[in-house]
């Protein structure tokens, strides 16, 4: 991440306009880990239930919502988020410095080998898109900014609600 501004949304939409979590990080490398859930029912249907940017590898104390420029999370009610649009079954994380200027169809080809993720580094890009499935594919996903004790961001987490509509689903 070059500018250390994360940009979490659909791929297929991406562009240079895209917006940046208000929360930044210092510019650097960073993993992204993939979490999956395989059903005992049926044990070869999996489904992502969370992408992770790990900025640090500290134990998270608190956790808030990630916000874009002119969100204020005292606006949510219960059970509400905010959360980022997507209409291919595909999520991603990318730097701002990393956003092409528009999604042409090479680019977008490459984002058909998600399975469950796939790492893309656009051409002239400073940066990469970690792509990943999403849950139960096109929907709303939250992102959550997890803290270190002494309020520094640890990661950042997509939620693709798997577990919460399991637990829905089973009450």
């Amino acid at each position: 991440m070059p500018s250390g501004r994360l940009v979490a949304a659909d791929p297929a939409f991406l562009d240079s306009d895209a917006a940046h979590f208000t929360v930044t990080v210092p510019p650097g490398e960073y993993q992204v880990a993939i979490s999956a859930i395989r059903f005992v029912d049926e044990p070869a249907h999996e489904r992502v239930v969370a992408a992770k940017l790990v900025v640090a590898d500290v134990p998270v104390a608190t956790w808030e919502a990630a916000l874009w420029p002119g969100q204020n999370a005292l606006f949510l009610g219960d059970g509400e988020f905010y959360g980022y649009g997507v209409d291919s079954g595909t999520g991603c994380f990318t730097d701002a410095d990393a956003l092409p200027e528009e999604m042409d169809d090479d680019l977008l080809e490459k984002f058909e080998e998600v399975d469950p993720h796939i790492d893309v580094t656009p051409d002239g890009a400073g940066g990469n898109i970690i792509a990943f499935t999403t849950g139960w594919g096109d929907g709303s996903y939250p992102t959550w900014i997890g803290r270190a004790a002494d309020g520094t961001p640890v990661c950042f987490v997509t939620d693709m609600l798997i577990l919460n509509r399991a637990r829905i689903l089973a009450a």
